[in-house]
């Protein structure tokens, strides 16, 4: 056998190794799986953080900022100080 011919059938025993390493070797397709979903939980759990922490923002808001209370108490609640005097325009219907 010539050196050629020793090349090019090494050539072939790592293809096929390669082939068969990819087709037959479940253990491979679960660790890539298994990796495609680590990424996807790891990117819900950054999205988690960043809600966790504008949520936070908001309980400190809260607990320490009396015009957000008022301001929600207005806007969601629909709240007025006593003495205010509440105006509601209707809007008219085009028939």
């Amino acid at each position: 056998m010539t050196k050629i011919q020793k090349q090019k059938l090494f050539f072939w025993l790592v293809i096929g190794l390669v082939i068969l390493v990819l087709v037959g070797n479940k253990n491979f397709w679960r660790l890539l799986k298994a990796y495609r979903e680590r990424a996807s939980l790891q990117l819900q759990i950054r999205k988690l953080d960043a809600e966790n922490k504008a949520l936070q923002k908001k309980i400190y808001n809260l607990e320490h900022n009396d015009q957000e209370i008022e301001k929600i108490a207005r806007e969601e609640l629909g709240m007025t100080k006593p003495g205010e005097i509440e105006y509601r325009v209707k809007k008219q219907v085009k028939k």
